[in-house]
């Protein structure tokens, strides 16, 4: 079962219906969830990888930013890239921390919503890419990454 998956799963099972933005949605408040190296096996489409290479581009400050403060210690809590919700294209991820302990890496993203249909492998392929460049790293080497989303939801039909 792939992480998209079981988080629609759990949704389906846990979740509570609702209308935002005048669509149905079902929805879950407050999950963290864990991926393990597994997880990040997936494919993305053109478009996905577009959008993924426009985030990245328009975050590179703030990444290269986060790699300076892990290149003077690779042990820092302070490895964190933070997204603008005001922009014009206002992000879902407010965070993300990149931690490495015993030559492992642990990502942490934090997002205000998550639409586990439309955007789940792009975020997670945001998260992966970003903390692979500020340590210079491998895929093997992530842990695993923890991510917590205020509202995790999908679109009912």
């Amino acid at each position: 079962m792939t992480i998209q998956e079981r988080l629609h799963e759990m949704i389906r099972v846990h979740g509570h219906q609702c209308v935002v933005n005048k669509k149905k949605t079902k929805e879950l408040l407050g999950v963290t969830f864990t991926l393990s190296k597994e997880d990040f096996d997936y494919t993305l489409t053109k478009t996905q990888q577009k959008y993924v290479y426009d985030k990245l581009r328009a975050y590179r400050k703030e990444v290269s930013r986060a790699k300076c403060r892990y290149i003077r210690d690779s042990n820092t809590r302070q490895a964190v890239v933070t997204f603008s919700i005001t922009s014009n294209t206002p992000n879902c991820i407010l965070s993300i921390q990149v931690l490495t302990r015993r030559s492992r890496i642990y990502i942490m993203v934090n997002s205000r919503s998550l639409d586990i249909s439309n955007k789940l492998y792009q975020d997670l392929e945001i998260a992966r890419k970003i903390a692979l460049e500020i340590t210079d790293s491998k895929t093997d080497d992530i842990k695993f990454l923890r991510f917590f989303a205020g509202n995790l939801h999908y679109y009912v039909k």
